[in-house]
């Protein structure tokens, strides 16, 4: 009984995984400042600087503070490609499912962004 019961509780908090890594992801703003578009346009920036030097940690934390402010789905791209190079797959493919939800999405980056999901 107590075999089943383990199994069970298992299984929740797998099927939870996915929606808990989700909750991690900021809200994108609905409508942005001027301001707020500059200071993501900086952190992304900062982000590319912190991939191309294999900082992944430093680089994510940039593109979420740029998706934050922005709701860029470039910034959403590359937080999700950045969560791929820190081997945190459920994060990435969250990450690269709501990049595809995005209605409007540009077909150059729902074509790149598809492949790697």
């Amino acid at each position: 009984m107590q075999g089943i019961w383990l199994v069970s509780w298992i299984a929740v908090l797998l099927a939870a995984a996915p929606s808990a890594a989700w909750a991690q992801l900021p809200d994108p703003p609905r409508s942005p400042s001027q301001e707020d578009v500059s200071e993501a346009r900086d952190a992304f920036v900062r982000g590319m600087e912190f991939a191309a030097e294999r900082r992944f940690a430093e680089a994510r934390r940039e593109f979420v503070h740029s998706y934050a402010l922005s709701g860029s789905p470039v910034a959403l791209f590359n937080l999700a490609s950045t969560l791929q190079s820190l081997e945190r797959p459920r994060e990435a493919a969250v990450a690269f499912e709501r990049l595809l939800a995005e209605p409007g999405l540009d077909a150059t980056i729902r074509a790149r962004a598809e492949p790697m999901l």
